[in-house]
């Protein structure tokens, strides 16, 4: 069990255990809660089935990670390069993405209810069925990105100086999106 900052030896066990088979993880999830992961390169690694809410990752390197079905809420992941990772239904609750790169990431069912995404890269990100109810994406890059069945759109938070340059999104979320868009200007679409 971590809670403090991760160093040494410690790292090492880490990455140790992050490289094992998922099933292992499944039956003995490794408890991270509270842990400082600041500043540190954890790229490629598989954190899902994580129990790690309440988690510091600001500064980190942690692109092409997988975290599907980590518990996650409450974690800061301010000005993190998370290129290309997978969130498949995570639970993200009020989680702190503000800065951060997570062009290409894929949020497919994850729960970012309350999370911050203010001035995030987002470019090409994947939010297909998100619940983003009282999520902010304010000044943040959605450009590219791909919209679908998206759950709570119209509660989302703040959309202002949200970038949707050639953002993919469905009918029906097109229409919630404008909805959503019509009292929160002004909206860059380029």
């Amino acid at each position: 069990e971590y809670g403090d900052k991760i160093i040494g030896d410690q790292y090492r066990v880490l990455r140790d255990y992050l490289s094992k088979n998922e099933n292992d993880r499944i039956e003995n999830p490794i408890n991270l809660i509270g842990s400082d992961l600041s500043g540190i390169s954890l790229s490629g690694l598989n954190f899902s089935y994580v129990k790690a809410h309440d988690v510091v990752f600001s500064n980190s390197h942690l692109s092409l990670c997988r975290f599907a079905y980590a518990d996650l809420e409450r974690s800061n992941f301010t000005d993190a390069t998370v290129i290309r990772a997978e969130f498949h239904n995570a639970d993200l609750q009020d989680a702190n993405f503000s800065g951060a790169d997570l062009s290409n990431a894929d949020f497919t069912d994850a729960k970012l209810v309350r999370a911050n995404f203010s001035s995030t890269q987002l470019y090409g990100a994947c939010l297909v069925r998100a619940d983003v109810a009282n999520v902010s994406f304010n000044n943040s890059n959605l450009s590219c990105s791909y919209l679908s069945g998206i759950r709570n759109l119209d509660q989302a938070k703040d959309l202002s100086r949200a970038h949707f340059l050639n953002t993919m999104v469905d009918r029906k979320d097109l229409a919630v999106l404008k909805r959503a868009l019509k009292e929160r200007k002004p909206l860059i679409y380029q």
